[in-house]
């Protein structure tokens, strides 16, 4: 009896010492064949600094940033892939904090999405997806889109069956009857339908939506009080709410409720900033749609908006002269008083291309910020805003591989940001130009 609990005791050691070994051989089979990038001799902007890194190393390790310094301070492992990027600059990939992937944007009646079939609306955002990819933005956040087509195309993001930015959705926007949109928006009227819509969305099981995406026009759209509690109620899930809001008095109130972000803005009021900046409200500009048609002096119509009659297009150009004269008299002062911003391009809209999210950032210099704070504004203000700031939005140890390789120097050439060669997400190169 004792010799077969003597030969039970050692099977036991055996097998014991048997599966250690098989595990520690599994995980160092792992991690020698986990793959392993240097990028290196290049300029590194990593949004947190704003002095950057010349001559520097970036590893990445599988999905995540490994180290971040100079040349000669990195261990480079033997078996990584070794990229020299002499010359070039490596900064966080963009992000754009709204964004309409599914809107129909080859005329000015972008709501014509409403009228197509789903399939034909999820192919023409798959392409717009990848579009916005190639101009270097990895995150976006869309802000309203048609039906439940961006819950699918999260899914098809998710599972790699179509190629394009880190997804977060709104799913359809939430408006009052008759609101902004209405069209592609789910009409609510009054604080228990209002309850009642976002405790749908975040509902356990439902997996809807990412956030909430409320617009608020005065005089017809909802009150105070109903924004206060559609701001209560999405945060007591522990989620964050983008409100559309362009008039003083809604801008206001936005901020004194803590609206996450502000989306447009345009009509900050003076008394409003200094409780914004205490606040650390979060205006998204939205800039370019309103000075695209005004500040390109080689604008054309394109499109379908080709089609329009003379009368109609003379009313764009001058509503859009108003509009970009409202971004600049109210924004500057608030960029002025330190209020933080962040890149939203609102493609999808005429004239917005999906490839314009760079173009976005270099027209903040109008608005007063310098070129570092026009980065931030591309990245780890985007981050914050979306509450993913520990996991992107600059360059340091542990975060996410997002990740875009510039031919220039955008701290000295705003313009070098539309330069992009190469775009790297989730530590894997998904776009290579050089």
């Amino acid at each position: 009896m004792r010799r077969i609990r003597t030969c039970l005791y050692f099977l036991l050691i055996a097998s014991f010492l048997f599966l250690f070994t098989e595990l520690f051989s599994a995980v160092s089979r792992k991690e020698n064949t986990s793959r392993i990038i240097a990028l290196t001799n290049v300029r590194i902007i990593d949004a947190k600094n704003e002095r950057p890194i010349e001559n520097g190393t970036l590893l990445i390790k599988e999905n995540t940033i490994e180290a971040v310094g100079k040349v000669g301070k990195i261990d480079i492992p033997k078996n990584a892939e070794i990229i020299n990027l002499k010359g070039k600059t490596v900064m966080p990939g963009l992000i754009d904090l709204h964004y309409h992937t599914t809107f129909y944007h080859l005329h000015p009646n972008w709501e014509k999405a409403a009228d197509e079939p789903d399939a034909l609306v999820a192919l023409r955002a798959a392409k717009n997806l990848r579009t916005t990819l190639e101009a270097g933005v990895t995150t976006v956040r869309d802000t309203g889109g048609v039906r439940d087509v961006t819950n699918s195309l999260k899914q098809a993001l998710s599972m790699k069956l179509i190629s394009g930015p880190r997804f977060y959705h709104s799913g359809r926007i939430i408006t009052n009857t008759g609101g902004h949109v209405w069209k592609l928006a789910e009409q609510v009227d009054g604080k228990e339908q209002i309850i009642r819509a976002i405790r749908n969305r975040f509902s356990e099981g439902a997996h809807k939506c990412d956030f909430i995406k409320i617009t608020w026009n005065l005089p017809q759209g909802y009150n105070e009080e109903e924004i206060k509690t559609a701001i209560e109620t999405v945060h007591r899930y522990g989620k964050k709410i983008a409100i559309h809001a362009f008039q003083p008095e809604t801008i206001d109130a936005c901020v004194k409720y803590g609206a996450d972000t502000i989306d447009h803005g345009w009509l900050i009021d003076a008394k409003t900033i200094p409780l914004a900046v205490k606040n650390k409200t979060i205006i998204v500009p939205t800039a370019l749609i309103a000075a695209k048609a005004i500040v390109d002096k080689k604008f054309e119509f394109t499109g379908e908006a080709k089609l329009l009659d003379d009368a109609s297009k003379k009313r764009f150009l001058e509503t859009r002269k108003i509009w970009w004269k409202q971004v600049l008299d109210g924004l500057r002062p608030y960029v002025a008083a330190g209020g933080l911003v962040a890149m939203g391009t609102d493609c999808g809209c005429y004239p917005m291309l999906f490839s314009d999210g760079p173009d976005e950032l270099i027209l903040y210099k109008e608005l007063g910020l310098t070129p570092f704070q026009i980065i931030q504004a591309g990245t780890i203000n985007g981050a914050r805003a979306i509450g993913i700031e520990d996991k992107t939005g600059t360059l340091e140890k542990g975060k996410w591989a997002d990740i875009i390789v510039l031919d220039g120097n955008p701290l000295e050439d705003l313009t070098a940001l539309k330069r992009v060669i190469m775009v790297i997400l989730e530590g894997e190169i998904v776009i290579e130009q050089r």
